[in-house]
């Protein structure tokens, strides 16, 4: 069996879950980014932490010179435990090097026990929402209900 087990979404805490397909679609999206750009400019690293047979954690990372963007990321422990041990894991493969700068839009309170947040700040886009009901209700979100991953972008 694969990790990819379609009755099994990865989710985050209990924010939302992922979707096999859903999660294809934003590591395809920024593939072909990463390809159809200049040779050498930017990778895409898809990483996965299983527990038996199935996916318990991912990680989408492109990397840019030395920063690594978080596209996005999963993990079935609301702490993101698998998710910090993971970047843990990437950082170790090359000790030699220089430690990179890591980029990334995070849900509101996760933050794995690896990680330390050095400088947040809050992001220069704006979102646009508009109801698909029929009725015009003016959404009252907050900021803490609204979760926009960089891999949405193209």
């Amino acid at each position: 069996m694969s990790p990819w087990d379609t009755s099994a979404p990865i989710h985050f805490g209990s924010i939302f879950a992922r979707d096999v397909d859903f999660v294809q679609y934003a590591i395809t999206k920024k593939r072909l980014l990463a390809g159809l750009g200049e040779a050498g400019a930017r990778q895409l690293h898809f990483f996965i932490a299983e527990e038996g047979i199935t996916a318990a954690a991912y990680v989408v990372v492109s990397i840019v010179g030395g920063t690594w963007t978080i596209e996005e990321c999963g993990d079935r422990d609301p702490s993101g435990a698998r998710v910090g041990a993971i970047l843990q894991a990437l950082i170790a493969r090359e000790p030699v090097e220089r430690r990179p700068t890591i980029r990334a839009w995070l849900p509101h309170g996760f933050v794995p026990p690896q990680v330390r947040i050095v400088s947040p700040k809050p992001s220069t886009d704006v979102l646009i929402v508009r109801s698909l009901g029929s009725s015009m209700i003016e959404p009252r979100l907050s900021g803490d209900d609204v979760l926009y991953w960089r891999a949405d972008v193209f």
